[in-house]
């Protein structure tokens, strides 16, 4: 229509002149129009982060409003769970709705290709794709197009959106650009969310601590003392084992009390020379260790992560705190001081029932000294009032025994010769 109104209008130049200031009034309409509707969809994302939306929907949202920028109903999202291999569709939109749940290995598929390379890419012909996903049914997509979700430099997941057959829009810089607005608003969902499951498990597991420290300052039972952490270690900490090794009184030997299994479980386990048991090294030189590479048994070739915190009281080593991770596990600064604070307790836990222990020795011991001294005063008070040697030698033999421990008691007299 452009050439037809320049042949039969004379004035050509200032039509040409007019269609042209027409059409870029439409474009930067239209800009307007995509940033007014990304900066809704960015207030959207604002307030379900404040009022905590759960987040799926918030993800879910987010997929479907940059469907709506972009022109299509047909999007996605895969994301990556800490410790997968593999990332996972976690939304799907249009004809990506029954792909929820699927997983894609680095360099696999679309996705797949974008989590290895951490960039941005656009298929124009996705059926005659070398690297296309055999789950998606050929004639579906015509183009299509992801980008990575970040978090800080690393990449978590993608979201990507795609046009079907019958559409004629393609994706060039400025969709590109736009999906990637929206990949950072999934990401701050997902940072969000992290956090604040993060802040979440950090009160709760501070929250069991402290119920701990409150439990044992009421138990001086060293049994119980042991089933108390037993059974708040596991809800504490993500370890999938958990021991005492405790100094002998030679400090050359130490004897290992497993903090495994329900209370009242048999907890007293082998005693160990101190030299080749492996935990020379945090108790001698009073320091925690972590082992991020450590074969659980010859048998399995499964690696694990072990964590040794050194016991202290009285100013000196008198054991560790040993936790297994059957996996590969990086622990966290607030694990480590969770770790810290749990050798804490039971060291306080263990010296309190110790020195419980020897002050019910000393009154034991005093009570029994002043007993004997009781008895040992009745006694001469009866010899001092019998009347005939025999007398004398009955009081004796019946006191004695309950003076000092015997089972007979004799006298024997030196005659005369």
């Amino acid at each position: 229509w452009y050439q037809q109104v320049l042949r039969l209008v004379p004035n050509s130049d200032l039509v040409r002149s007019f269609i042209i200031d027409v059409t870029e009034r439409r474009q930067v309409e239209e800009s307007l129009q995509q940033h007014n509707e990304y900066l809704a969809a960015l207030h959207a994302t604002t307030l379900g982060l404040m009022s905590r939306l759960d987040v799926s929907e918030l993800l879910q949202d987010i997929v479907g409003r940059a469907g709506q920028l972009l022109g299509t109903p047909h999007g996605f999202m895969y994301l990556l769970e800490p410790g997968q291999e593999e990332i996972e569709q976690k939304v799907g939109l249009g004809i990506f709705a029954s792909g929820i749940g699927y997983r894609l290995k680095r360099d696999q598929g679309l996705s797949g290709r974008v989590w290895q390379s951490g960039q941005p890419l656009v298929v124009a012909d996705y059926d005659a794709w070398a690297h296309r996903s055999p789950e998606l049914a050929r004639g579906l997509v015509e183009t299509i197009a992801a980008v990575p979700l970040k978090s800080g430099q690393q990449v978590v997941g993608t979201i990507g959106m795609a046009y079907d057959a019958e559409s004629e829009r393609a994706f060039g810089d400025a969709e590109v650009e736009l999906l990637n607005r929206f990949a950072q608003l999934a990401s701050l969902a997902l940072d969000n969310a992290q956090l604040f499951t993060q802040t979440q498990e950090q009160a709760r597991r501070l929250a069991l601590l402290s119920q701990m420290g409150e439990q044992l300052n009421r138990s001086t039972d060293l049994v119980k003392i042991f089933d108390i952490a037993a059974e708040k270690i596991r809800h504490i900490l993500a370890a999938d084992h958990a021991d005492v090794a405790l100094l002998n009184e030679a400090r050359d030997g130490v004897q290992i009390i497993t903090l495994d299994g329900e209370a009242g479980a048999s907890r007293q386990g082998a005693k160990l020379p101190l030299q080749g048991s492996g935990f020379e090294q945090v108790i001698l030189e009073n320091q925690s260790i972590v082992h991020s590479a450590v074969q659980v048994a010859d048998s399995l070739p499964n690696l694990c992560t072990q964590m040794n915190v050194p016991l202290l009281a009285g100013g000196q080593t008198i054991g560790s705190l040993n936790l297994t991770c059957n996996r590969p596990h990086a622990f966290n600064e607030h694990e480590r001081n969770i770790v810290l604070q749990l050798a804490s307790l039971l060291s306080s836990a263990i010296e309190n029932t110790r020195l419980f222990e020897e002050n019910v020795q000393g009154r034991a011991e005093a009570e029994e000294q002043a007993r004997r001294l009781a008895l040992l005063n009745e006694m001469g008070r009866q010899m001092s009032l019998a009347g005939s040697q025999d007398d004398i030698f009955k009081v004796v033999t019946e006191f004695t025994p309950q003076i000092v421990p015997a089972d007979r008691v004799s006298v024997a007299m030196l005659t005369g010769t």
